[in-house]
Protein backbone atom coordinates (compact mmCIF):
# COMPACT_ATOMS: atom_id res chain seq x y z
CA UNK A 1 0.00 0.00 0.00
CA UNK A 2 1.29 3.21 -0.78
CA UNK A 3 0.69 6.56 0.90
CA UNK A 4 1.38 10.31 -0.52
CA UNK A 5 2.39 13.00 1.72
CA UNK A 6 0.63 15.71 0.33
CA UNK A 7 1.98 19.05 1.68
CA UNK A 8 -0.52 21.82 2.01
CA UNK A 9 1.32 25.15 1.19
CA UNK A 10 0.36 27.66 4.49
CA UNK A 11 0.60 30.47 1.63
CA UNK A 12 -2.38 28.81 -0.57
CA UNK A 13 -4.15 27.85 2.69
CA UNK A 14 -4.24 31.55 3.35
CA UNK A 15 -6.11 31.99 -0.18
CA UNK A 16 -9.06 29.54 0.64
CA UNK A 17 -11.75 31.68 1.73
CA UNK A 18 -12.44 31.11 5.65
CA UNK A 19 -15.69 29.50 5.57
CA UNK A 20 -13.97 26.51 3.08
CA UNK A 21 -11.80 26.22 5.45
CA UNK A 22 -13.50 25.42 8.72
CA UNK A 23 -15.81 23.29 5.97
CA UNK A 24 -12.57 21.07 5.05
CA UNK A 25 -11.25 20.71 8.84
CA UNK A 26 -14.28 19.70 10.09
CA UNK A 27 -14.99 17.19 7.02
CA UNK A 28 -11.48 15.98 6.98
CA UNK A 29 -12.08 15.59 11.67
CA UNK A 30 -15.19 13.33 10.40
CA UNK A 31 -13.70 11.07 7.82
CA UNK A 32 -10.52 10.40 10.33
CA UNK A 33 -12.87 9.27 13.27
CA UNK A 34 -15.49 7.99 11.02
CA UNK A 35 -12.88 5.36 8.95
CA UNK A 36 -10.88 4.58 12.32
CA UNK A 37 -14.08 2.82 14.21
CA UNK A 38 -15.49 1.00 10.99
CA UNK A 39 -12.17 -0.75 10.45
CA UNK A 40 -12.28 -1.38 14.91
CA UNK A 41 -15.79 -2.48 14.48
CA UNK A 42 -14.96 -4.77 12.02
CA UNK A 43 -12.41 -6.43 13.61
CA UNK A 44 -14.52 -6.95 16.41
CA UNK A 45 -17.15 -8.36 14.93
CA UNK A 46 -14.13 -10.70 12.74
CA UNK A 47 -13.43 -12.01 16.36
CA UNK A 48 -14.41 -15.47 16.89
CA UNK A 49 -14.91 -17.07 20.10
CA UNK A 50 -14.89 -20.46 21.66
CA UNK A 51 -17.26 -20.39 24.78
CA UNK A 52 -20.32 -18.78 25.58
CA UNK A 53 -19.02 -16.17 28.06
CA UNK A 54 -16.82 -15.14 25.56
CA UNK A 55 -19.16 -14.69 22.53
CA UNK A 56 -21.71 -12.68 25.39
CA UNK A 57 -18.50 -10.33 26.17
CA UNK A 58 -16.89 -9.91 22.10
CA UNK A 59 -21.07 -9.22 21.16
CA UNK A 60 -20.89 -6.13 24.33
CA UNK A 61 -17.61 -5.44 22.57
CA UNK A 62 -18.97 -4.93 19.08
CA UNK A 63 -21.96 -3.17 20.14
CA UNK A 64 -20.18 -0.78 22.03
CA UNK A 65 -17.89 0.20 19.49
CA UNK A 66 -21.25 0.56 17.38
CA UNK A 67 -22.46 2.90 19.97
CA UNK A 68 -19.92 5.01 19.61
CA UNK A 69 -20.06 5.11 15.62
CA UNK A 70 -24.05 5.95 15.77
CA UNK A 71 -23.02 8.92 18.04
CA UNK A 72 -20.31 9.89 15.75
CA UNK A 73 -22.47 9.65 12.64
CA UNK A 74 -25.32 11.63 14.47
CA UNK A 75 -22.71 14.57 15.54
CA UNK A 76 -21.42 14.48 11.90
CA UNK A 77 -25.02 15.48 10.72
CA UNK A 78 -24.98 17.97 13.16
CA UNK A 79 -21.94 19.42 12.19
CA UNK A 80 -22.39 19.66 9.07
CA UNK A 81 -26.21 20.52 8.82
CA UNK A 82 -24.65 23.75 10.85
CA UNK A 83 -22.11 24.87 8.43
CA UNK A 84 -23.01 28.51 7.62
CA UNK A 85 -23.55 29.96 4.65
CA UNK A 86 -23.25 26.37 3.02
CA UNK A 87 -26.74 25.98 2.50
CA UNK A 88 -27.42 22.38 0.60
CA UNK A 89 -23.52 22.77 -0.41
CA UNK A 90 -24.78 24.02 -4.32
CA UNK A 91 -21.90 26.27 -4.17
CA UNK A 92 -19.84 22.79 -5.67
CA UNK A 93 -22.29 22.55 -8.25
CA UNK A 94 -24.71 19.74 -10.01
CA UNK A 95 -21.94 17.27 -8.90
CA UNK A 96 -23.32 13.66 -8.76
CA UNK A 97 -20.72 12.53 -6.30
CA UNK A 98 -21.66 15.59 -4.08
CA UNK A 99 -25.38 15.52 -4.11
CA UNK A 100 -25.99 11.87 -4.12
CA UNK A 101 -24.60 11.33 -0.69
CA UNK A 102 -26.10 14.27 0.63
CA UNK A 103 -29.36 13.28 -0.86
CA UNK A 104 -29.62 9.76 1.12
CA UNK A 105 -28.45 11.10 4.16
CA UNK A 106 -30.89 14.03 4.33
CA UNK A 107 -33.37 11.84 3.58
CA UNK A 108 -32.42 9.32 6.23
CA UNK A 109 -32.07 11.99 9.15
CA UNK A 110 -35.27 13.92 7.84
CA UNK A 111 -37.35 11.85 10.13
CA UNK A 112 -37.75 9.62 13.05
CA UNK A 113 -34.83 7.01 12.36
CA UNK A 114 -33.19 4.58 14.46
CA UNK A 115 -29.57 5.66 15.04
CA UNK A 116 -30.81 8.96 16.43
CA UNK A 117 -32.91 6.82 18.66
CA UNK A 118 -30.15 4.88 20.22
CA UNK A 119 -28.28 7.99 20.09
CA UNK A 120 -30.43 9.53 22.75
CA UNK A 121 -30.72 6.74 24.49
CA UNK A 122 -28.15 4.97 25.34
CA UNK A 123 -24.99 5.81 22.94
CA UNK A 124 -24.69 9.33 23.79
CA UNK A 125 -25.47 9.10 27.94
CA UNK A 126 -26.62 6.90 30.35
CA UNK A 127 -30.09 6.78 31.01
CA UNK A 128 -31.02 6.45 34.94
CA UNK A 129 -34.45 5.87 34.49
CA UNK A 130 -34.55 3.87 31.56
CA UNK A 131 -31.97 1.90 34.20
CA UNK A 132 -34.44 2.35 37.11
CA UNK A 133 -37.52 1.01 35.03
CA UNK A 134 -35.68 -1.83 33.89
CA UNK A 135 -35.17 -3.70 37.65
CA UNK A 136 -38.18 -5.72 37.54
CA UNK A 137 -37.79 -6.90 33.93
CA UNK A 138 -34.39 -8.65 33.82
CA UNK A 139 -34.87 -11.92 32.39
CA UNK A 140 -32.87 -15.24 34.69
CA UNK A 141 -30.92 -15.45 31.29
CA UNK A 142 -29.20 -12.01 31.22
CA UNK A 143 -28.99 -12.07 35.31
CA UNK A 144 -24.96 -12.53 34.79
CA UNK A 145 -21.47 -11.59 36.31
CA UNK A 146 -18.20 -12.72 34.58
CA UNK A 147 -15.42 -11.20 37.10
CA UNK A 148 -11.83 -11.55 37.00
CA UNK A 149 -8.98 -11.35 39.16
CA UNK A 150 -7.45 -10.14 35.88
CA UNK A 151 -7.19 -5.98 35.97
CA UNK A 152 -10.27 -5.09 32.84
CA UNK A 153 -11.64 -8.38 31.89
CA UNK A 154 -14.77 -8.34 34.44
CA UNK A 155 -17.91 -8.33 32.62
CA UNK A 156 -21.35 -7.15 34.12
CA UNK A 157 -23.56 -8.74 31.51
CA UNK A 158 -26.72 -7.64 33.77
CA UNK A 159 -26.38 -4.07 32.77
CA UNK A 160 -25.91 -4.62 29.26
CA UNK A 161 -29.85 -6.21 29.61
CA UNK A 162 -30.67 -2.24 29.57
CA UNK A 163 -29.38 -2.10 26.04
CA UNK A 164 -31.30 -4.79 25.20
CA UNK A 165 -34.74 -3.15 26.30
CA UNK A 166 -34.26 -0.15 24.88
CA UNK A 167 -33.82 -1.59 21.34
CA UNK A 168 -36.69 -3.66 21.85
CA UNK A 169 -39.17 -0.39 22.21
CA UNK A 170 -38.01 0.00 18.54
CA UNK A 171 -39.68 -3.25 17.16
CA UNK A 172 -42.11 -3.72 15.32
CA UNK A 173 -44.94 -6.37 15.28
CA UNK A 174 -43.07 -9.55 14.79
CA UNK A 175 -39.44 -8.16 14.99
CA UNK A 176 -37.09 -9.02 17.68
CA UNK A 177 -33.83 -7.48 19.21
CA UNK A 178 -31.57 -9.21 17.26
CA UNK A 179 -33.80 -7.93 13.81
CA UNK A 180 -33.38 -4.61 15.12
CA UNK A 181 -29.94 -4.99 15.84
CA UNK A 182 -29.39 -6.28 12.51
CA UNK A 183 -30.97 -2.53 11.14
CA UNK A 184 -28.66 -0.57 13.63
CA UNK A 185 -25.50 -2.12 12.22
CA UNK A 186 -26.85 -2.43 8.51
CA UNK A 187 -28.28 1.69 9.34
CA UNK A 188 -24.90 2.10 11.03
CA UNK A 189 -22.79 1.24 7.72
CA UNK A 190 -24.69 2.81 5.30
CA UNK A 191 -24.74 6.13 7.01
CA UNK A 192 -21.15 6.07 7.77
CA UNK A 193 -20.46 4.82 4.24
CA UNK A 194 -22.65 8.03 2.78
CA UNK A 195 -20.84 10.68 5.26
CA UNK A 196 -17.01 9.42 4.24
CA UNK A 197 -18.12 9.75 0.14
CA UNK A 198 -19.74 12.74 0.93
CA UNK A 199 -16.79 13.93 2.78
CA UNK A 200 -14.67 12.72 0.36
CA UNK A 201 -16.18 14.44 -2.54
CA UNK A 202 -16.64 18.14 -0.72
CA UNK A 203 -12.87 18.14 0.16
CA UNK A 204 -11.77 16.84 -2.81
CA UNK A 205 -13.43 20.15 -4.80
CA UNK A 206 -11.93 22.42 -2.21
CA UNK A 207 -8.74 21.22 -3.02
CA UNK A 208 -8.85 20.75 -6.69
CA UNK A 209 -10.00 24.08 -6.64
CA UNK A 210 -6.72 25.66 -4.22
CA UNK A 211 -4.06 23.50 -3.94
CA UNK A 212 -4.10 20.53 -6.93
CA UNK A 213 -2.21 22.88 -8.89
CA UNK A 214 0.42 23.34 -6.57
CA UNK A 215 0.22 19.32 -5.94
CA UNK A 216 1.14 18.86 -8.94
CA UNK A 217 3.62 20.72 -9.70
CA UNK A 218 5.56 18.95 -6.58
CA UNK A 219 6.34 15.47 -5.85
CA UNK A 220 4.55 14.09 -3.29
CA UNK A 221 6.76 12.05 -0.53
CA UNK A 222 5.61 8.22 -1.21
CA UNK A 223 5.52 6.45 1.84
CA UNK A 224 5.63 2.19 1.36
CA UNK A 225 2.74 0.52 4.17
CA UNK A 226 2.60 -3.26 4.72
CA UNK A 227 -0.59 -4.94 2.92
CA UNK A 228 -2.59 -6.14 6.52
CA UNK A 229 -6.02 -8.20 5.93
CA UNK A 230 -8.38 -6.72 8.55
CA UNK A 231 -9.85 -10.17 8.49
CA UNK A 232 -6.52 -11.61 10.09
CA UNK A 233 -6.73 -9.01 13.05
CA UNK A 234 -8.56 -9.79 16.60
CA UNK A 235 -10.02 -7.63 18.89
CA UNK A 236 -11.01 -9.90 22.09
CA UNK A 237 -12.81 -8.91 25.16
CA UNK A 238 -10.92 -10.68 27.25
CA UNK A 239 -7.27 -9.37 27.36
CA UNK A 240 -4.17 -9.90 29.90
CA UNK A 241 -3.43 -6.20 30.51
CA UNK A 242 -1.04 -6.26 33.42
Amino acid sequence: MQIRNLKIDPILWKEIPAKQQVLFLTLGHIANELSALQKILIISWNTKNTTKIETEAQAFLSLLITKLLIVKICAAWDAIQSQTGVPDFKEYGEDHEVLEPMRRLKRYFSGDNLLRYIRNTVGAHYDQHAATASLTTVSSDAANLYMSREFGNSLYGISEELFFQTITKKATVGETPLDVINIMVRETNETSKWLIAFVQAVNMKIARKYLFEDWVKSEPEVTEIADINIFDLKLPFFIKVS
